[in-house]
């Protein structure tokens, strides 16, 4: 007999919208302790998440670099019990100097992060929040560093960057940031950076 705990109930149609959507990840990205999330909101509608209240004193974070550079992915975990989503994102830092330096190191000792990814196509995307864990007044999930290399060589354009990737599972892939049903980028950068 054929389970019916998990059956599918829904379409899935694309819109033209998605279809065309510009990949890459842009040159920089917000990024959140999760434990200095104190709640956020989501459209019920659109799932998509629409403010985010960091805990008092605590703000955002930014990191800079060049298009291009930074990139995401996602793969598919089956258990036996529910599908887990493993989120990774790839952050090239770039440094020359031993302060910048340093940063890095406190990235790389950072657990359960929170990032807002920009991408060149005008959205945004929300990595290490498991919106199916926790609730909204109670975030869960997180990102954490799980390797980094840096490289140089012989060439003159040899890799200048430290590329840092951060990891972890979640109930739910990543979710796109909005603050309300027909925002803007501009808009959308807005809300962010005054979180800074």
């Amino acid at each position: 007999m054929a389970s019916t705990c998990a059956s599918l109930n829904t379409d899935y149609a694309p819109s033209c919208a998605a279809l065309k959507r510009a990949g890459g990840v842009g040159s920089f990205i917000y990024v959140a302790n999760l434990g200095d999330i104190d709640a956020y909101t989501f459209d019920a509608t659109s799932k998509d998440i629409e403010t985010i209240t960091m805990v008092a004193t605590k703000t955002l974070y930014k990191i800079e670099g060049k298009k291009f550079k930074n990139s995401t992915s996602v793969e598919l975990s089956v258990g036996e019990n529910f599908r887990t989503f493993m989120q990774k994102l790839n952050v090239a830092f770039y440094s020359n100097t031993s302060l910048l330096n340093q940063a890095i190191e406190t990235f790389a000792n950072a657990e359960d992060l929170v990032f807002f990814v920009p991408d060149p196509g005008g959205y945004i995307t929300v990595w290490g929040l498991d919106v199916n864990a926790g609730g909204v007044g109670d975030p869960w999930g997180g990102l954490t560093a799980e390797s980094g290399t840096e490289e140089s060589g012989v060439e003159l354009n040899g890799r200048t960057a430290f590329n840092m990737t951060f990891s972890g599972e979640m109930r739910n892939k990543e979710r796109f940031f909005n603050i309300d049903s027909s925002p803007s980028y501009t808009a959308n950068i807005a809300y962010l950076e005054a979180l800074l």
